[in-house]
């Protein structure tokens, strides 16, 4: 079963859109619950690197290429849980070559591209003996808490000015923010756990401090955005 956002699937639909007539391919980075539920949180648009002439109905994404997934998959504590493609002008059912070249228990999902205009989004698993893809139910996710980064931290968010993270107050989602990027939580706690004193969290347009402070409730799909008080001055005290 897959649980897929729905912002990650207008990512895909529209990478399928964008890369028409020839194919497109991504990787779908999340998580894996107890239930066996595989969860997306993160899509990453792969550069199609079959010959020029092949990609209307091949894809390929290289070794290198997976590595740096890997990569981006350890930085945020999960995993590469599958990948996505489109079919131009053909069903979203795997082909014998998605089959031979497939793995299990990763999903790979499809989208239908008819005419330049993306149609059925479906999910495949393969089974173990690699006999058959099965049909993966996707569940359709609400959107995640995003968390707006100021251009100044940025570069502790690979360069990203939105971050999509789950949590149930504040304090949660910063905890999860710093978890996916932990050179950004110097930056945003004190020694103590507590937020610099000069840091302040707005979710949905009210300041925490107001509210709750850390312990405030966040809503699904609030919006959260990280402030900080600009302040300086000379050193020293006024003489006469």
């Amino acid at each position: 079963m897959l649980n897929l956002f729905s912002e990650h699937e207008k990512i895909i639909r529209a990478e399928g859109e964008n890369t028409y007539p020839n194919e497109c391919c991504g990787i779908l980075i999340g998580e894996v619950d107890d239930q066996s539920v595989k969860a997306v949180k993160y899509t990453e648009a792969i550069r199609n690197a079959r010959e020029d002439g092949e990609q209307y109905h091949r894809f390929l994404i290289t070794p290198e290429d997976m590595m740096q997934a890997e990569q981006t998959a350890r930085k945020r504590k999960q995993d590469v849980i599958g990948f996505y493609h489109s079919h131009p002008d053909h069903p979203a059912k795997p082909s014998d070559y998605d089959k031979e070249h497939a793995l299990p228990f990763y999903s790979y999902v499809i989208v239908s591209v008819m005419r330049n205009k993306s149609e059925e989004l479906t999910s495949w698993e393969l089974t173990a003996d690699r006999k058959e893809f099965n049909s993966e139910k996707i569940i359709k996710g609400e959107k995640m808490i995003k968390i707006l980064i100021p251009y100044a931290l940025r570069s502790f968010t690979e360069r990203n000015a939105e971050v999509e993270v789950d949590g149930k107050t504040a304090g949660e989602t910063l905890n999860a923010l710093a978890a996916i990027y932990p050179d950004i939580k110097t930056h945003l706690f004190a020694d103590n756990n507590s937020l610099r004193d000069f840091i302040n969290l707005f979710i949905d347009g009210k300041n925490i401090n107001t509210l709750q402070g850390l312990d405030t409730p966040v809503a699904d799909n609030s919006e959260v955005m990280i402030i900080p008080a600009i302040a300086g001055g000379k050193s020293g005290f006024r003489t006469y």
